[in-house]
This record gives C-alpha cells, sequence and structure tokens, in this order.
C-alpha cells in the first residue's frame, strides 16, 4: 500500500457513512488532510506519508498518529496510544507498539504497508461506534478474521485478538 492508496481506503470509509448533522467531525479522525497534492507512486512510504498527509488527528480505534516522525536509535515513532508508541523498528521494518521504557509490548504488522491496510480494517470498525453502532461478539469476531486476512503471519495477531476478545 503506498500513501495514495491509504489516502482513498480511508476516503472511501468515511464516504460510506451520513453522518449526522453536527457530527462531521468525525471524518476528521479516519481521513487524514492532504498537505499537498499526492503523487501517484512515492518513494519512501514512512517519509511521503507524512510529507503528503496530515495525520495529527488521525486515529483508529485509540491507535494514533502523530504529526511527526520521531527518531530514536532503534525506532521511528510514528504514533500513540496512551503514552505508548507506535513504531517502526529500524531493523525489521515492523511496526511495534513499544511502552514508555521501551520495551515491546507487540508487534501490530510486518510492515507499514501492512499496518496501513489493517488501519483501514480498524477505522470501518470504529467509525460505526461513533455512530452508535452497538458491537456484537460477532461483529469483533469478523473484523479480527479481517486482520488475520491482512497480516497473515501469525506472530502479528496476539494484539487484535486480545482486542477483540469477548468483552
Amino acid at each position: 500500500m503506498n500513501v495514495l492508496e491509504f489516502f482513498i481506503q480511508q476516503k472511501n470509509i468515511v464516504n460510506k457513512y451520513l453522518l449526522p448533522q453536527g457530527k462531521e467531525w468525525i471524518y476528521e479522525i479516519y481521513l487524514p488532510r492532504e498537505r499537498k497534492q499526492i503523487p501517484f507512486e512515492t518513494s519512501n512510504l514512512l517519509y511521503d506519508l507524512f510529507e503528503y498527509l496530515d495525520m495529527s488527528k488521525v486515529g483508529a480505534f485509540d491507535l494514533c498518529f502523530s504529526n511527526v516522525i520521531t527518531e530514536t536509535d532503534d525506532f521511528f515513532k510514528i504514533g500513540f496510544r496512551d503514552s505508548d508508541s507506535i513504531c517502526i523498528d529500524k531493523v525489521t521494518g515492523e511496526v511495534k507498539f513499544i511502552s514508555e521504557d521501551d520495551i515491546i509490548l507487540y508487534s501490530l504488522a510486518g510492515s507499514l504497508s501492512e499496518y496501513l491496510e489493517i488501519y483501514g480494517v480498524l477505522s470501518n470498525y470504529d467509525i460505526r461506534g461513533f455512530l452508535g453502532h452497538i458491537y456484537s461478539q460477532e461483529d469483533r469476531d469478523i473484523v479480527l478474521s479481517q486482520c488475520k486476512r491482512v497480516l497473515i503471519n501469525p506472530q502479528y495477531f496476539k494484539f487484535y485478538e486480545s482486542s477483540f476478545k469477548l468483552q
């Protein structure tokens, strides 16, 4: 998935739902604003994502993007959930969820491209909650199945399995 495909994916998600008057702000949570026109092809997904899109208000399933990339010795930090960070491992390219102390809590996806695709699944699920949908376990099972279809590798399932378990 490239920057343009991600933008179109998110735009298609918000366009599926007719928001009640006064609730248009919900669109901003799922659809990043374009900083400048996105070319058909970009050279570096990580940097281009933040160059072409304003990700500062984008969040789904409490996984939020930062406005800028923060670099550490081991990671590119691209987002957060509470006080923990969503990062790209510099060695493996995997997207990981790490604590404030840089302890790996979960591996979320094998690549940023894969994570952006999963983000669409999570956004589609999440926006329905804003519109008053009460989730059943069947809904959660369907979304978990969609996540697994995108991720393929079981080593990335743990976060999603724990998130969509019976509540």
